[in-house]
């Protein structure tokens, strides 16, 4: 945790932790996501029936596919948000997740 004097609240944009290394689209989104997770939880709310039927009634896709390096920096871009239940302490940099790109002998799902 860290603490900031109100009269630094100006200047908190340019301090570079909270600045991140990798901005993903994901993250560009995050206040959109939210949004709409809130949406749902009320639409949830609303509807009248199984839970089921409610996952049913969004018609969701799911797609696997193998990890692009795209999906690599959105793996690296929350790392650091986390570290509080990451019980080894260690953050997963951009170089790290790039070592985990898939090769002809492995694969990222």
């Amino acid at each position: 945790m860290r603490c900031y004097a109100h009269e630094q609240v100006l200047a908190l944009p340019d301090i570079p932790e909270f600045t991140p290394a990798t901005v993903t689209e994901g993250s560009r989104q995050r206040r959109r996501m939210y949004q709409a997770g809130f949406r749902r939880t009320a639409e949830q709310s609303a509807f009248t029936g199984p839970d089921e039927d409610f996952l049913r009634s969004l018609e969701l896709v799911m797609r696997i596919s193998s990890a692009s390096a795209d999906d690599l920096a959105r793996i690296e871009e929350p790392t650091p948000r986390t570290c509080q239940m990451n019980a080894t302490g260690v953050h997963c940099s951009d170089t790290y997740c790039a070592s985990c790109a898939p090769t002809p002998r492995t694969a990222s799902w």
